[in-house]
Formats: C-alpha cells, sequence, structure tokens
C-alpha cells in the first residue's frame, strides 16, 4: 500500500512522508536518495536537511503543520486508534495543508479515517491492496529449541531481550543478525544485510 504511494510522492515538487517509526523515515529517505531524488530527514533523534531537497522524510509527530505541500503520504494510520501517540495522527489527517494527502492504513482503521474525511466536509478515494504473500499464523505455543528455521526474525520487546536471545542462540551456533531502536542506523543496515545476503540465519 505505501509502495504506490511513494511512487507518487517521488513526482511531487515539495512532498512529505510521515511515518511512525525512525527506520521508515531513514528507509524512505534513503531509497529517494538512491533515485536521485533530494530528500531530508527529521525524527526525535536525528535530523539530516539536505539543501534544495523536495521532500522531507519524518515521524508523524515531527511534520511541520505550518507548512504547504502539494503531496503527502502518511503511512500506518490505525495508528489513530493508540493511546499514547494517535494524537499525532489526528492533528496530521485534519491539520496538513496539502491538496493530496495518501492515507495508508490497515482496514480496521478505514471507517475512523473517512468519518473524519466526511466531518471536514472533503472527498476521498479509496484503494484497497491485496497481500502478495499469505499471512499464516502459527497456532500454538512456539519454541525456540524446537521451531527456530533459518530465515526466522524474532520479535522480543525490549534492548535487554534482544541482546539475551542473541547470545543464545549464539551459543547454540546459530549465526544471528541484531537490530534495536538504540542501534545505529548504519550499523542497522549492515546487520539486515548480512541477513539479507545469507551471512546470518
Amino acid at each position: 500500500k505505501t509502495y504506490q504511494s511513494l511512487l507518487r510522492l517521488k513526482e511531487a515538487r515539495h512532498g512529505v512522508y510521515l511515518s511512525p517509526l525512525r527506520l521508515l523515515a531513514l528507509e524512505v529517505q534513503e531509497r529517494f536518495l538512491m533515485d536521485d531524488i533530494m530528500c531530508s530527514m527529521t525524527t526525535g533523534e536525528e535530523e539530516d536537511i539536505i539543501p534544495g531537497a523536495t521532500i522531507m522524510s519524518c515521524t508523524v509527530e515531527k511534520l511541520r503543520i505550518e507548512e504547504v505541500y502539494d503531496i503527502a503520504v502518511v503511512d500506518e494510520c490505525q495508528m489513530i486508534n493508540d493511546r499514547d501517540r494517535g494524537y499525532a495522527w489526528t492533528r496530521t489527517i485534519l491539520g496538513i495543508m496539502c491538496p493530496e494527502v495518501h492515507l495508508c492504513m490497515a482496514p480496521e482503521a478505514k471507517d475512523i479515517i473517512i468519518g473524519m474525511i466526511k466531518e471536514c466536509n472533503d472527498t476521498y478515494e479509496v484503494h484497497e491492496h491485496v497481500r502478495d504473500t499469505e499471512l499464516v499464523f502459527e497456532h500454538g505455543y512456539y519454541s525456540v529449541e524446537k521451531d527456530l528455521r533459518p530465515g526466522d526474525a524474532l520479535i522480543v520487546f525490549s534492548k535487554r531481550k534482544v541482546l539475551a536471545l542473541a547470545s543464545y542462540l549464539q551459543g547454540k551456533g546459530v549465526k544471528v543478525s541484531v537490530i534495536y531502536g538504540a542501534l545505529p542506523y548504519q550499523s542497522r543496515k549492515e546487520q539486515v544485510r548480512m541477513f539479507l545476503e545469507g551471512q546470518t540465519e
């Protein structure tokens, strides 16, 4: 869903990409720069302002609400329902000054977003996308010892747990890539590259 919107954003004279995650903002900036589109980036932790950039890639809280854009892409709009951060999507959707706004979201957010648009007497189009690969849920308990296969991504919810799990797996002879929020972007990128190239499992 985001890919199609980013293709449109590349055509902007002055556009913005708004992300829930610092890593996504950085990835979009990098992708645009690789395509020779000048793109700045700002998050709560980092800023990379490129003179003459036509696109700004940022976390949603960093939107400059007073600025006028010609195309905007707001990612993961289902986050409007988040108790702690939902205000940022509400502020963005209602306040962004832009004639073309792409609101990318999971289907469960569609009704609330359409309701907001109608309240503003604005117009909209809905484009539904089909997942390219089937999402399969595992029913039952997952055991790292028995169920771990090459190519798996294990998600835990603290840096300490990430490092502990990586250490445990390395002790079992499993080559792992490690990514966590405070890891510098270049280090994160290198860990992903190693995984994609098969240097880690």
